[in-house]
């Protein structure tokens, strides 16, 4: 979340009211305490009170941008100042490559049948991942690794040509999407049964994908070619040797 673009857009901005937070890295409290003027530049904290929560969402509100409050679109799954996940339905749109690969190349600008896919804007990261279905996620719904190149292991997209939106309200969806559908897919550091386990790999699975008419195309997107996630993507902590690791779900990537 940028809280602080550029010195002068604050320049003009007068101190109003400070937080001290309070944490132990699990719980935290939050005291607030007015501001005082001491001559003709200083400043005095003085004691505070216990923070009001109410207090706490509106400076956190103006510091994501000040956008107004309005229902929830369909696709939009959860959001706060620092975070906006949404989903899409698969879809058939181009997909854009510049690799060094002459056979994967020559689908770049073709229009593809593309999974399920969930988005996570999280400050100015964007993170994909792919759905088994193209129902409405809900918090058990499994992920399952977005099937492209740019994609690091933990679903986040390399910014490579995309300029980033600077911020993560509803009314950025579009341009984060179009950001992500229109960057060149040029790389990846996974190996190539990571990416998608369709048995000709990552080229194989977009050539069949691009494949628009006749018995060789797909109505539904074949989801079987789809890599399962599991939790250990997003563990904060190490696991132990042995450990078996259930399924990623939206709920738990919403925990991180």
């Amino acid at each position: 979340m940028k809280t602080v673009p550029h010195l002068v857009e604050v320049a003009t901005l007068k101190p109003a009211v400070a937080f001290l937070v309070y944490t132990d890295g699990k719980r935290a409290a939050v005291t607030q305490h007015a501001i005082q003027l001491t001559g003709e530049k200083g400043l005095e904290i003085i004691s505070g009170v216990p923070a009001d929560t109410h207090a706490l969402i509106e400076v956190a509100r103006l510091l994501a941008g000040g956008e107004e409050r309005s229902l929830l679109p369909e696709h939009v799954l959860a959001t706060d100042p620092g975070l906006l996940m949404w989903w899409r339905p698969s879809q058939r749109r181009s997909i854009l490559f510049r690799t060094e690969n002459k056979a994967t190349d020559a689908l770049h600008g073709k229009p593809v049948l593309h999974p399920a896919l969930l988005f996570m804007a999280a400050g100015r990261q964007l993170y994909v991942f792919a759905l088994g279905d193209d129902a409405r996620p809900t918090a058990d719904t499994k992920l399952y690794r977005a099937p492209y190149f740019n994609l690091f292991i933990g679903g986040l997209l390399c910014e490579g040509n995309f300029a980033m939106p600077e911020h993560c309200r509803i009314s950025g969806i579009e341009q984060w999407e179009e950001g992500f559908f229109d960057t060149n897919f040029a790389h990846t550091h996974l190996a190539s049964d990571e990416v998608t386990s369709h048995p000709n790999g990552h080229l194989g699975l977009w050539r069949e994908l691009a494949v628009e008419k006749g018995p060789k195309a797909h109505k539904a997107f074949p989801t079987q070619y789809l890599v399962p996630l599991t939790e250990s993507l997003v563990a904060k902590e190490d696991q132990p040797k042995g450990h078996v690791s259930p399924p990623l779900t939206v709920g738990r990537l919403l925990q991180q």
